[in-house]
């Protein structure tokens, strides 16, 4: 039996546009694939700091390793923005269970005022940019860039409706 681990995926939106980041090429997992920023929910996850008001309604636990995860990759805390972010729950993604270890990862989608300024963690990202869903879409199809399918799943989904609320569960 596979052994399963939640994890969390910021969606982050301004405007019209998503924030990806390319993960770094020797990474062991999705080397050199672009990505939303996230990460397994660790143990410390499980308590902490109470958490910003607009963080109320979802998993506390998972709620501290989303922003553990935003800090730690792009050194991007929520709290420091003049707007504060409009969160929603997107989806969960399951990974098949034929690998040793399964990731229950639930995507939030992050509103945000303004483009925040980024600082990339480079042992695990290259870069981050910003651009709409179609035009994501159509680099991945040029094969400009690799998206896994999860991640593909939203942008995908993203591109048929930006204000979409809510994206299919993608439960293997």
């Amino acid at each position: 039996m596979s052994k399963i681990v939640d994890a969390v995926t910021a969606v982050i939106t301004c405007g019209d546009e998503l924030l990806m980041v390319r993960r770094q090429p020797f990474l062991a997992a999705f080397a050199g694939f672009h990505a939303f920023p996230g990460g397994k929910v660790d143990a410390e996850d499980r308590e902490g700091t109470p958490l910003p008001a607009y963080c109320a309604d979802f998993d506390q636990r998972l709620m501290r390793g989303l922003l553990r995860e935003l800090h730690e990759e792009l050194q991007l805390d929520l709290e420091t923005l003049p707007t504060p972010p409009v969160i929603s729950r997107l989806g969960l993604a399951l990974t098949p269970p034929k690998v040793p270890v399964r990731y229950n990862t639930t995507f939030y989608r992050l509103e945000l005022a303004a483009k925040p300024a980024v600082d990339c963690d480079t042992q695990e990202i290259t870069d981050a940019e910003w651009a709409t869903p179609a035009a994501w879409l159509a680099r991945y199809r040029r094969g400009e860039l690799l998206l896994a399918p999860p991640t593909r799943w939203v942008v995908n989904a993203l591109a048929a409706d930006f204000a979409a609320p809510h994206v299919a569960e993608m439960v293997d």
